[in-house]
């Protein structure tokens, strides 16, 4: 084959794969919905759902329609119907263009639909072609059409900056990041209960409302049962080996009550089933690794035995935490939210058929769980000790 007739061949594919779905629609065409929200309807048999849409011409994605002058990057469109895809379909309604859902970033899901069971809301996302798995879920408290009357005022769309403050975060240890694909696949394992992203709108100055990630949303089966807040959430994720990055506040070992910040550089953790005294128990072990980040005590932490006072406080923050996290999920919530059922269905297949049954109701509440912590500093930073205040 010639040269020439090797770069039309070349040529003709790069077009193909770069025209996409465009070949098919065009952007004129289409209502691109970046998020969605799902409540309960006044009406007690259907689900009230929330579009956001993007506007292309305010965000300059239509050569010569501008891009700007204070107008709304965004629209929103609300149904209702018997069921997601119902919902989904009446939006033709409101939209001349086709309603186009692959660059979707969110679904939140309201508190009272939350508490009714959350498998019939996702199994519309579930069975599309389009690659939604990667998508983020979340539960609102209160309800999700709130999220989305909430203002952002970094980004001109609020599910691009709802989805950038989920990742943010997360990677902060604030909350439990939650796609659709790892809340599918606890649904759907036995011996673990989902852990969602909790989102809130919060009142600001002028009777505006800003978007507000911290804490996490707890499950029993597919329905929502409580909440944890900031710290039983890094608990969780101290156990889970979850946690990414963050800081630690301790106090000085001085004596004095002044704080002194660590950041975490690396955690890790393994749960350990084992047998002991003739029954099933759980070894959690947590290794954390950190750096003084920050004091406001004017002493040099550097010395050995200030060193290894922060390395024991340090361990003592993370224990409390993990242990907070752990008495809220046997005691209250009666939900096994760190997967203990998992690991031991893994190791002990044969106890786990006896104890699969009534797991959520005796075996994790009664489930006996050490937790073991170790704990290093490594890095002290450029200045051993701050200069005293005056």
């Amino acid at each position: 084959m010639s040269k020439i007739g090797l770069w039309v061949i070349t040529f003709v594919l790069l077009a193909t794969t770069i025209a996409g779905c465009w070949s098919v629609h065009e952007l004129d065409t289409l209502a691109i919905i970046m998020g969605t929200g799902l409540d309960k309807a006044e009406d007690p048999d259907k689900i009230r759902l929330v579009a956001q849409v993007a506007v292309p011409a305010e965000l300059g994605g239509v050569p010569g329609e501008g891009g700007g002058g204070g107008a709304k990057a965004t629209t929103l469109a609300i149904t209702t119907g018997y069921t997601v895809r119902d919902a989904a379909q009446n939006l033709s309604r409101y939209f001349s263009r086709i309603a186009y859902w692959p660059d979707m970033q969110i679904l939140v899901i309201g508190e009272e639909a939350a508490r009714e069971g959350i498998s019939p809301l996702l199994d519309f996302w579930n069975r599309q072609e389009q690659p939604f798995r990667s998508l983020w879920v979340m539960v609102a408290k209160g309800e999700a059409k709130d999220i989305f009357a909430a203002e952002d005022y970094l980004e001109k769309i609020s599910a691009v900056g709802i989805a950038k403050l989920i990742n943010e975060s997360g990677q902060a240890s604030l909350t439990r990041k939650s796609r659709l694909l790892d809340v599918t696949r606890d649904l759907a394992s036995p011996g673990v209960s989902p852990v969602l992203t909790r989102i809130e709108a919060v009142d600001q100055a002028e009777g505006k409302k800003r978007i507000r990630v911290a804490g996490s949303a707890v499950f029993r089966g597919d329905r929502l049962t409580g909440w944890l807040d900031e710290s039983a959430t890094r608990g969780l994720l101290w156990i889970t080996g979850e946690v990414q990055s963050g800081a630690i506040v301790v106090q000085c070992p001085d004596g004095e009550k002044r704080d002194v910040s660590l950041k975490i550089r690396r955690a890790k953790s393994q749960i350990i089933p084992e047998e002991k005294d003739g029954r099933i128990a759980i070894r959690v072990e947590i290794d954390v690794e950190g750096d003084l980040g920050d004091q406001t005590c004017p002493i040099n932490l550097t010395t050995p035995e200030h060193w290894r006072s922060l390395e024991r406080r340090q361990a003592a923050i993370i224990e409390n935490e993990s242990a907070a996290a752990l008495r809220l999920a046997q005691e209250e919530f009666q939900t096994d939210i760190f997967g203990f059922g998992a690991t031991i269905r893994r190791k002990f297949p044969r106890e786990w058929e006896e104890m699969e049954q009534s797991w959520d109701e005796e075996g994790f509440p009664r489930l006996e769980v050490t937790i073991n912590v170790t704990s290093k500093l490594r890095r002290p930073g450029l200045i051993l000790q701050p200069n005293r205040s005056r």
